[in-house]
């Protein structure tokens, strides 16, 4: 048969014949009859079956060969669209061979029903699509991208759309692409399990995109088994499943987004995290069965149980809105983090009465932080993210806040250490926006760590690094005493106190500026390092003991070298001011 234009299939060719369209040629055919071939095979032709009510049988059962081809060969560019009627097959395909590309649609009536697979992009590059209405069922699997560099795409859109499988696999082998995105109602049921990425190299799409629109898994989903998986949920979709697990293995990626008003993940049994899952504004049910959360991000916006076990080994767990930690919450009562587990609240984490946190290793985030049970914070890392901190009475650590070298604290906000109150950090580290100290900052180990950016207005003394741009005023003073060592890092730095070094070595990586009129900087047998120069507008004075000076100076106020003292430069000086000696 040679169709040109519009042509007529009144059962020719016969039931143990194979059907070949390899024109080259766009056409439709037009059935009136329920004709049976063996196979079929849609090389080079763009071709419509209009079915017209009937049905086109391939009766070959020679498994694995195959029923249905849509793109065989390499260089072959075939289509197939099926209208307003069914066809029945065993094995389909749909670009077969490497360098071949396909495509199939499902259309207006539309019905592909097989006993076996569907594959999707074999070798080759393949697009299914199901569109208004059409529908496809196959007893078999539905793969998406089956061998080493094929593409399969699948869409299918529209309300009454579907597509069921038995089983489904989106991105098979090794280095090969799959992606199904189901649309505006469309839906897609997979009858036993269903995997996006079998191997490594392989990467895999999921999008499931507006209200009705939903894909069905009801054995285990398998989202990264290896390779790298998205699944998106938007704007009221559905996703079900019964058993899942997300990135499984060593080296696989697997992300889930749940994203607007409605969308869901539906999980009934249980669901293993080494993955990524962000549920924005949406609320997620864990139904009765085990949340096994051994790596990966899960970040939710609420988590509400059904009668299920969450077990949070790893990974990190980020509440997009808030978080209680009290007997009605979802982590309970008391809860402790090890080194493996990080927590993270964006709005308000509040300690109910009677109920403790632990941190012990890992990171704790919050917003603000409502402590009206106990936060016992033994080691790792706690970051307040929103509110501000104060350091004194009534504040989260009361008025002596002791910072050890197993223990770190960030500050988005600003910090204030009152009047009386203590500031420790004996080799840990404390970082924040802004901090006003008004009592003691204490460093006590070379590994201590400030940073942010600092108005001393009282004491900053010890042994460590301030990180932080240090503004010294008029009240302030640093201190340095016999044995110890201060460095600032950071630009900026400015004295308009009293900077005193005792027998101990202070260094400024970037330019200091003492301010005239009040800003004074005191060394006694010390050592000064100005790596940045030091712009002297202010008071210099060297006594007793030895004290070294390195970097360039550029002096506009006084130098004074008094009480038997000796010092040395060692680099550019530059008066403009007053430089004094006097032996007494």
């Amino acid at each position: 048969m040679r169709p040109t234009g519009r042509q007529e299939c009144r059962g020719v060719p016969g039931s143990a014949d194979v059907a070949l369209y390899n024109l080259g040629a766009n056409y439709t055919i037009n059935f009136f009859t329920s004709p049976v071939n063996l196979k079929a095979l849609i090389r080079n032709d763009n071709v419509t079956f209009d079915l017209g009510s009937q049905t086109y049988k391939l009766s070959s059962t020679d498994y694995p060969d195959v029923s249905l081809m849509v793109g065989q060969l390499a260089g072959d560019t075939g289509q197939l669209t099926i209208t307003n009627g069914t066809v029945t097959s065993m094995h389909n395909m749909i670009a077969v061979q490497a360098g071949s590309k396909g495509t199939l649609n499902i259309t207006s009536g539309g019905i592909l029903s097989s006993t076996a697979a569907l594959i999707v992009g074999e070798y080759g590059e393949a697009n299914l699509n199901i569109l208004n209405g059409g529908m496809v069922s196959n007893n078999g699997s539905g793969i998406l991208g089956e061998r080493s560099g094929s593409i399969g795409n699948a869409t299918v859109d529209g309300a009454a759309s579907s597509w069921s499988t038995k089983t489904q696999f989106i991105a098979s082998e090794t280095n090969s692409t799959g992606n199904l995105t189901i649309l505006n109602g469309g839906t897609v049921t997979v009858s036993d399990n269903g995997y996006i990425t079998y191997s490594a190299g392989s990467s895999g799409t999921v999008t499931v995109d507006g209200m009705n629109s939903a894909w069905s898994v009801a054995g285990e989903m398998r989202i990264g088994e290896a390779g790298s998986a998205i699944v998106d949920v938007r704007n009221g979709a559905t996703v079900f499943n019964t058993y899942a697990s997300i990135a499984r293995n060593a080296g696989s990626t697997g992300t889930v987004n749940v994203d607007g008003a409605g969308s869901t993940w539906s999980n009934s049994m249980d669901l293993t995290l080494g993955g990524v899952v962000n549920a924005n504004n949406a609320l997620i049910l864990w139904s009765p069965g085990t949340v096994n959360m051994n790596g990966g991000t899960l970040n939710i916006e609420t988590l509400t149980f059904a009668g299920g076990v969450f077990n949070f080994n790893a990974g990190t767990l980020d509440f997009t809105a808030y978080l209680v930690l009290g007997a009605a919450g979802p982590l309970g009562s008391s809860y402790a983090l090890n080194s493996q587990q990080n927590l993270g609240v964006a709005g308000i984490a509040s300690i109910d009465p009677a109920s403790v946190l632990t941190l012990d290793g890992g990171t704790f985030s919050a917003g603000t932080l409502a402590n009206n049970g106990s936060f016992q914070f033994n080691s790792g890392t706690f970051n307040l993210t929103s509110a501000a901190l104060t350091i004194g009475s009534g504040g989260l650590f009361g008025s002596d806040m002791q910072l050890s070298a197993e223990q770190r604290v960030n500050v988005s906000n600003s910090s204030t250490i009152t009047g009386g109150s203590v500031l420790t950090l004996n080799n840990g580290s404390f970082s924040s926006a802004a901090i006003i100290n008004e009592g003691d900052i204490v460093l006590t180990g070379a590994s201590s760590r400030l940073a942010g950016t600092l108005q001393n207005n009282a004491i900053l003394k010890g042994n460590g690094r301030v990180d932080a741009q240090t503004s010294n005023n008029s009240g302030g003073q640093i201190r340095v005493a016999n044995g110890e060592s201060m460095r600032f890092t950071a630009a900026g730095n400015t004295n308009a106190g009293r900077i005193e070094v005792i027998g101990g070595e202070i260094e400024f990586d970037r330019n200091l500026l003492n301010q005239s009129g009040t800003g004074n900087i005191v060394a006694r047998d010390a050592t000064l390092r100005f790596n940045g120069g030091l712009d002297n507008r202010g008071s210099m004075g060297l006594s007793f003991g030895t004290t070294d000076v390195s970097g360039n100076i550029n002096n506009t106020g006084s130098v004074v070298i008094t009480g038997n003292g000796n010092a040395t430069f060692y680099d550019d000086y530059i008066n403009n001011g007053v430089t004094q000696t006097s032996a007494g």
